[in-house]
Order: C-alpha cells, then sequence, then structure tokens
C-alpha cells in the first residue's frame, strides 16, 4: 500500500510537470514566427510579381479514385499591380497526360493552356498577354475585347471605380462573350495563412490571419464553386472547383497559393487562438489544482497509514 501511494503521488507531480512544460510552450510559440506584414507601398508600382500555386484534384470515377498534386508557378511582368497591362508566364512542374485530368483542368484553363499541359519541358514557360484584367494570347486591342478570358487568378475590376468590390457583387469569370458569374458572398471572410481555409480549426492555431473576399457558385449541386482572394491585391489565395454527375462519380479542383512575394495584410492580431490560449490556460489550471488536491489526500493517506502502522509496532 504504501509503495502504491508513493507512485501515485510520483505521477501526480509528473503529471503536474508536464502541464506546466506545456503552458509555458504554448506561451513561448505564441510570441514566434508571428510577424506582422507591412503594408504593401502604394506610392510605386511593382513590375514583377511571382506566385506559387498548388494544384490538387482528387477524382472518383467508376468507383477508382485518383488524385494528385500538379506545381504551378505564375511570373507576372506588368503596371500598376495587376490592374493594367503586361504578361503573364505559366511555370507547370510536370506533364499532365490523364484526359479526365485534362479535362477538369479545362474548367479554368483555356484549350492553348491545356495543350501546354500535355507536352513541355519543366524550365517552358506558357505565356499570354493582360490589360486591365483580362487575358489573352496576342496584345493587341481586338483580342482583349473578343478572345481574351477573365483569369481565376485574381478578380475582374475591369472598368469599375474604387469601392467597386462588396458583398453581393457578381463578378464575371474565365470566357469575355459568355462569362460565369459569381457572387461574393462574403466580403470579410476570416482565413488562416498558408491553408487559406475558414475552418474554427485552422483559424483558431496559432497562425497570421486575414479577411478575404469569398465568392461562390452552385449550379444546382452539380457544379459548385468556392473562390478567396485577399483584400489587398484581390489575388487567388484559395480556390476549389467541385463537379458531382449522375453516376456518383466526382471531381474535385483545388487551387492553393503556396507562396508570393506579394505582401499580404494580415491581421496584426489573431483572436481566435488568444481566446484558444486563455481556455488551455484555465484548463491547465484547473487541473493542475485538481492534481495538488489529489497529491495532499495521497500524502494525508499515507501519513494515516504511517501512523497506524507505528500503533501496531506498539
Amino acid at each position: 500500500m504504501k509503495k502504491r501511494n508513493k507512485y501515485l503521488i510520483y505521477i501526480t507531480l509528473f503529471l503536474m510537470i508536464f502541464q506546466s512544460s506545456i503552458l509555458t510552450l504554448h506561451y513561448f510559440t505564441s510570441h514566434i514566427n508571428y510577424e506582422k506584414s507591412p503594408l504593401p507601398s502604394l506610392g510605386s508600382n511593382l513590375d514583377y510579381i511571382e506566385m506559387d500555386y498548388s494544384i490538387n484534384y482528387e477524382i472518383v470515377k467508376n468507383g477508382y479514385k485518383s488524385k494528385d498534386t500538379i506545381p504551378l508557378m505564375l511570373i507576372v511582368n506588368g503596371t500598376d499591380y495587376l490592374y493594367e497591362n503586361g504578361t503573364i508566364s505559366y511555370y507547370v512542374g510536370k506533364n499532365v497526360t490523364d484526359e479526365t485530368v485534362l479535362e477538369l483542368l479545362s474548367e479554368v484553363f483555356i484549350d492553348e493552356q491545356i495543350n501546354f499541359f500535355q507536352n513541355h519541358s519543366i524550365e517552358e514557360s506558357f505565356q499570354t498577354f493582360f490589360s486591365y484584367r483580362r487575358e489573352a494570347l496576342n496584345d493587341n486591342l481586338s483580342e482583349f475585347l473578343t478572345n481574351a478570358s477573365y483569369t481565376i487568378f485574381w478578380l475582374n475590376t475591369t472598368g469599375n471605380k474604387g469601392g467597386y468590390l462588396k458583398q453581393y457583387k457578381n463578378i464575371e469569370f474565365l470566357n469575355v462573350i459568355d462569362p460565369i458569374l459569381l457572387g461574393i458572398y462574403e466580403e470579410n471572410k476570416i482565413i488562416a495563412e498558408k491553408t487559406w481555409s475558414d475552418e474554427k480549426s485552422e483559424i483558431s492555431k496559432n497562425v497570421r490571419i486575414l479577411k478575404s473576399f469569398y465568392l461562390r457558385a452552385n449550379f444546382n449541386n452539380e457544379r459548385i464553386i468556392n473562390l478567396y482572394f485577399d483584400k489587398t491585391w484581390t489575388i487567388l489565395l484559395r480556390g476549389k472547383i467541385e463537379i458531382y454527375d449522375s453516376n456518383d462519380d466526382k471531381y474535385i479542383l483545388e487551387i492553393k497559393l503556396v507562396d508570393s512575394n506579394l505582401d499580404l495584410d494580415f491581421l496584426p492580431d489573431n483572436p481566435y487562438w488568444e481566446v484558444r490560449l486563455r481556455n488551455l490556460i484555465i484548463i491547465i489550471l484547473l487541473s493542475s489544482v485538481v492534481c495538488i488536491i489529489i497529491v495532499y489526500m495521497l500524502i494525508k493517506k499515507s501519513q494515516i497509514h504511517k501512523k497506524e502502522d507505528i500503533l501496531d509496532k506498539i
């Protein structure tokens, strides 16, 4: 009995020390790797922009599931933060030959780009031109007016004044002649850095968060589009296209920003992490109090047993 009580005391003390270590670790990690991004310098035009994306797809067809990731880098040379004129160079990290995957990619990319996805060298790029948020294969006015597209990688604000982007506004995407309209479902959607997710489990981590434009469209639950754009540059942070058919097949295409030389306007603090940390501290303190009470009771019990043993010897 004595030996068991001693072990229980040691175990309880160990748990108390372990909990205290966790608390210290959380305090420490809450103040590292949490830098504020400076606001962009609006006084000078940016003429070189690099954006790295990962294209993730998941296809379930005839009961067979396939998924993979395609690296994509965009190098933009232009004027006035992507708003005026310039070129876009697409660098695709691998060749794609699966017809089903190519068909899914065609939801976002034009035929010429799809052909490039199939056969190119890794160092080779596919170049397009852009003018006021329209993208074309040739740098001439007629192309931008008739054969251009609205690239998915930034919001189209062509011909509109400041303040145009607001909740419930319809935004044109893809084909210029017959564009898809997506509504700004929420103007200040809070999302977490790197994952660009609005899930509570993500934004409550020790990560930087920022506000975004959240766009969505649902076409009879057969085609669902969800897009997130930052509020400083209105570049794509995360996009997801889901397609379902009557055969229970599904096709999911997700594009996620991995890195960029653009400074994003993160919130100075993460209130969700602060709440989570506070709750964690409360739980640890309460459990520590319980552990102290248990240790005290074990010690008292041990002392009583010692007295009984002494009396028995007498």
